[in-house]
């Protein structure tokens, strides 16, 4: 009886050894994770580093993320489409109106008025921004003083997770209501990403007419359901004593030349991919005398002076899918060598390296801007247009003078 008890005793205490062994092991994981300044990606406020957002605009971040959530399943789709639109809904953070898109109701078009359609993915309707931070607001600020004379109205048609092929959808099934004068897409990180899971990304995410969350995704593409699922604590901690040793070759701008013949060949057809979505939907628009402008927009795989932050994001996606930077490369640089081989019915801006000359950091997550990052790339975006609208302007008053 006394060994029996002996015995119990012993494997009580090898039980509680064991998880208080569990115990330590996740406190010095949580710890690791927040010392280091690294953990799950995936717009998750919660491991944003000190001095990525000053308290303020982590503080706008964190009420919209809660905001968000109060909405709960906050798309619909639209039958028989790729399409997929927001519920329309008004919280402290921002409104989504009954079409679908953030801001208020859209009024009849006045006399004289300029009307731009700016579509995108999250980074375009300001996931966690404040209205004034989008870049959809700072553009028609922008353009407003660069052009006083001009009546221009700039409209947030930013649907999160969209990539080029939804945004062309989105702006042929509903540019008659919306009355635009000229389309901006911008794209870039959703059709990677997107194309280096499936090679030509065209899956629609429902089957009815039902609302949903945006974990749906996950079920459809490995690539989202990994930056949502993937980053655990534990996966950090075995992987972060790499994290210094990848940082300096990403400060040098050094990228992985690791890729395999299935991701080299979806390389390969991604410019022609969406240079023919570009070609067609230039074409239609422009039969309805409407202008297209397409920008691809910076992904931090191309930013050249990364920050410290920047360096492990980039690292984690290297990581998890060996090749993803060289991937990118190819496919920007073969994207931007099409457009430059012959004139195109549309106007193509690269903005890959509109990040160069800032070592801060400008992602606060694998894709989404800072405030600053956003208005540098609003800014740019606006001066493209100013440009544009002043060259046809130009034409215009010649075409009347002859």
């Amino acid at each position: 009886m006394k060994i029996g008890r002996i015995d119990k005793i012993r494997s009580l205490r090898s039980a509680a050894l064991l998880l208080g062994g569990l115990l330590i092991y996740f406190a010095f994981a949580e710890f690791s994770v927040r010392l280091n300044d690294h953990g799950p990606v995936g717009s998750n406020l919660k491991f944003v580093p000190d001095g990525v957002l000053t308290d303020e605009e982590m503080a706008s971040a964190t009420k919209f993320a809660k905001d968000l959530d109060s909405i709960g399943d906050r798309f619909q789709s639209v039958k028989n489409t790729i399409v997929y639109r927001y519920v329309p809904a008004k919280t402290d953070s921002f409104t989504i109106n009954s079409m679908g898109f953030r801001g208020e109701e859209l009024k009849k078009k006045k006399k004289g008025e300029f009307r731009i359609g700016m579509l995108g993915d999250s980074r375009m309707i300001g996931a966690y921004l404040k209205t004034e931070a989008t870049i959809p607001y700072i553009v028609e600020q922008r353009l407003k003083e660069l052009m006083p004379e001009r009546h221009i109205t700039v409209l947030n048609l930013g649907v999160e997770a969209y990539d080029l092929a939804r945004e062309i959808a989105f702006a042929e099934l509903f540019f008659g209501r919306l009355d635009v004068d000229m389309f901006v897409f911008l794209y870039s990180v959703n059709d990677l990403n997107f194309s280096y899971v499936a090679g030509n990304f065209e899956a629609t995410p429902f089957t009815d007419n039902g609302r949903f969350n945006a974990l749906i995704f996950r079920h459809n593409n490995s690539y989202i359901d990994f930056l949502a699922d993937n980053f655990n604590v534990a996966d950090i901690v075995k992987k972060s004593f790499k994290l210094d040793m990848a940082q300096s070759k990403l400060r040098m701008g050094e990228r992985s030349l690791t890729l395999d013949p299935e991701h080299l060949a979806f390389s390969e057809l991604f410019a022609g991919r969406l240079l023919g979505k570009m070609t067609r939907v230039a074409d239609y628009f422009n039969d309805n005398n409407i202008k297209t402008l397409f920008f691809l927009a910076p992904v931090v795989e191309y930013k050249k002076n990364k920050s410290s932050f920047e360096s492990k994001l980039a690292f984690f996606y290297e990581h998890e899918n060996p090749g993803y930077g060289e991937f990118v490369h190819r496919c920007v640089e073969s994207l931007v060598r099409e457009t430059e081989k012959e004139s195109r019915p549309f106007v193509f801006v690269n903005q890959m390296s509109l990040f160069d000359d800032y070592d801060d950091t400008l992602y606060w997550d694998c894709i989404h801007y800072t405030p600053t990052g956003s208005r540098i790339v609003a800014l740019d975006i606006a001066e493209h247009l100013y440009k544009f609208l002043s060259d046809e302007e130009a034409a215009e008053k010649g075409e009347k003078s002859r």
